[in-house]
């Protein structure tokens, strides 16, 4: 599965994998590698509840694979979880982001990793 592969599926909400998916699994409905170190990709409209538009990605994330999170319409702001070290191209691409924090730990942006986020407007490196 290469980032991005369900980011245009508006009306998907549920994501599963086989427990015996060798490569694959699910952690809080987003897809990640089997070593949960790689966020692949996500259904969006599932993701930030009706209360909040606080998109949070899990503690142990390392990499926010390419087009990942991209047209993420409803979330106006991400929790990075420390240790997060990359987020690669398009990662965030189309998304009403307004804010975004940055951990200490993330080493690589990639070009292009918040393109077309035309909200942006507030960028904490912490």
């Amino acid at each position: 599965i290469q980032g991005g592969a369900i980011f245009t599926c508006p009306v998907l909400t549920n994501l599963s994998v086989d427990s015996l998916n060798p490569r694959y699994k699910v952690i809080e409905n987003m897809i990640y590698t089997i070593d949960g170190d790689t966020l692949v990709s996500a259904p969006l409209p599932t993701l930030v509840s009706d209360a909040s538009d606080i998109l949070t990605i899990p503690q142990g994330t390392k990499v926010i694979e390419k087009y990942a999170l991209a047209s993420g319409k409803n979330a106006t702001m991400i929790q990075l979880p420390e240790g997060l070290k990359e987020i690669k191209q398009f990662a965030f691409n189309y998304n009403n982001l307004r804010r975004i924090n940055f951990p200490n730990s993330l080493k690589i942006i990639d070009s292009n990793a918040f393109n077309s986020c035309e909200y942006l407007y507030k960028v904490i490196f912490i």
